[in-house]
């Protein structure tokens, strides 16, 4: 039974670690505002957001190709900063990113979602873009998924809002009080034995009987403690915000006289 509980949480855990954080507004489109335009989605990686951007708008575009073709090129509506013109063999198309949202998948490379609202003709200027409410709500889900690891203290902070050392501070910290709380209630129970041991003398079970009272209470204090702790690393794994900054141990070929040599490449991320 207690294998089976083991091998749940496991389970549980690796789901919610690896689960993609996608957007609502990704995964369920809401509906134009009017019926001049349609609403299409898609998502791009890149080295920079502003690759990962274009990429997304590419993928988003790749639906609409059915009315204007195939993208020739993307460039900046300079008239408007949240459109895009997209030109196509016959067409020049404009688009408005309606909602876009990055997450980091590595070092160096970011994904990008996007919601890209396409009018349904251009031959008149008969269509108009709407503001999209949806991107304004506010997502919880990653932090959700952060609350969700760390049932098991600080896993929260580590995996998904890169705090290392915020995480295993948790950790380490409640692991070491409810060890601490264990020895303590292990040896107050063995000391009050001693205790009500009649093959002792009165004054070693006198002395058995306070080290039983003072480790009682003090594991008491150790578990109140580690519940205190345990309660807080729930708390800042939801609350806090997800840090970008950290240092980068990455492997880099070298070239040395003409041949490579591996080595180690050390980053930064601001």
């Amino acid at each position: 039974m207690k294998k089976n509980i083991l091998l749940l949480f496991i389970c549980f855990i690796n789901f919610v670690s690896f689960a993609q954080n996608k957007p609502k507004w990704f995964l369920d489109p809401p509906s134009p505002g009017n019926p001049t335009y349609k609403y299409f989605v898609g998502e791009g990686t890149g080295q920079s957001e502003e690759t990962a951007k274009d990429n997304a708008i590419k993928d988003a575009y790749g639906d609409a190709t059915y009315m204007y073709g195939n993208i020739i090129s993307i460039k900046p509506d300079k008239s408007n900063s949240s459109q895009y013109i997209v030109q196509t063999s016959g067409y020049n198309i404009p688009i408005k990113i309606a909602c876009k949202q990055y997450e980091d998948i590595s070092k160096d490379k970011i994904r990008c979602y996007i919601l890209i609202q396409v009018p349904l003709t251009t031959l008149n200027k008969d269509w108009y873009f709407d503001e999209c409410e949806v991107c304004n709500k506010i997502d919880h889900s990653e932090d959700w998924r952060a609350f969700g690891l760390s049932v098991f203290p600080g896993l929260g902070q580590i995996i998904v809002k890169k705090n290392k050392p915020v995480g295993y501070a948790f950790m380490i910290g409640d692991l070491a009080l409810i060890g601490g709380g264990v020895y303590c209630l292990l040896e107050s129970n063995n000391q009050y034995d001693i205790s009500q041991n009649p093959n002792y003398t009165s004054n070693y079970r006198q002395d058995a009987y306070d080290n039983y009272k003072m480790l009682d209470t003090s594991s008491k204090i150790l578990f109140g403690a580690a519940a205190a702790v345990y309660v807080i690393n729930l708390y800042t794994a939801y609350k806090m915000p997800k840090k970008t900054n950290g240092f980068a141990l990455t492997p880099k070929l070298i070239p040395e006289n003409n041949d490579l040599a591996f080595g180690i490449g050390i980053s930064y991320n601001f």
